[in-house]
């Protein structure tokens, strides 16, 4: 008797959540460096409802390749992926997780220049969305979110490659404000440092590759779970209190004990 009451509580709880229309929305998806968007349709099986959890995630798959900059001892480059989403309802994110799965390649310079440290980080923005139209927009205004992290670095010295797997877990909560945007960002970072000027060798050519299904690329996820309603809280402590008292109901309020020694 008692597990259907508290069902009933919890089912007008759910109700009262659909119509917030969801906590998370998919957005839109497209390359940092590039500044594009390639718009997609919402994912309604990423949308939380009542209060239930679920996960986002994205996988980036691919080849990028830049040229390094002649004259300099030391190159910081960076390439981003991202995934927009709409929190429509305060939000806990947890278990921020970075996977890496790609090969770095040195081409040009020499076998000892230059010492390239890589690895895959991942990283959400809140963004304010200056012209409204519901995506994010190269130069608009973002701030970070205070969890993040990166996968171990790969070293790769001179002239050559290396391979790289490794997976980080941030698993710090977070909690999200309603009626806000975002982007996950993956990302592949490198610091490259030279011995001496790079000016004398053929042109230094940096490539991340990590193509499906030859490498399981470049993925950022984490886990959300919608805050509940006061409200809600409150009638489901209502209804365990309930059911306390219909269990004591029936048995006996005497009892031994055993006096302290």
């Amino acid at each position: 008797m008692w597990k259907c009451a508290l069902l009933v509580i919890v089912g007008f709880c759910s109700v009262s959540r659909s119509l917030q229309a969801g906590s998370i929305t998919l957005a839109g998806q497209g390359t940092v460096s590039l500044l594009q968007n390639a718009t997609m349709q919402s994912d309604s099986s990423t949308t939380s409802q009542a209060l239930t959890s679920s996960s986002v995630s994205l996988t980036w798959n691919g080849i990028v390749s830049w040229i390094g900059t002649r004259g300099t001892t030391k190159q910081t480059i960076n390439y981003d992926y991202y995934l927009e989403f709409d929190v429509n309802w305060p939000t806990q994110i947890s278990n921020l997780t970075i996977s890496g799965d790609y090969k770095w390649v040195n081409g040009g310079g020499n076998f000892i220049d230059p010492a390239s440290k890589n690895a895959a980080l991942v990283e959400i923005y809140q963004y304010v969305d200056a012209n409204n139209n519901g995506h994010y927009d190269n130069g608009e205004t973002i701030y970070p979110v205070p969890v993040n992290g990166g996968t171990a670095f790969l070293t790769v010295t001179g002239n050559g490659y290396g391979l790289k797997t490794s997976s980080y877990t941030d698993p710090t909560p977070y909690v999200l404000g309603p009626n806000t945007h975002y982007i996950l960002l993956a990302e592949i970072y490198d610091t490259s440092t030279f011995s001496v000027t790079n000016n004398g060798d053929p042109d230094n050519i940096y490539t991340a590759e990590f193509p499906s299904p030859s490498f399981g690329g470049i993925t950022a996820s984490f886990n959300y779970l919608a805050v509940p309603e006061p409200g809600c809280l409150a009638l489901i402590a209502i209804a365990g209190t309930s059911t306390l008292m219909r269990r004591r109901g029936g048995a006996s309020l005497t009892r031994s004990e055993t006096p302290l020694s």
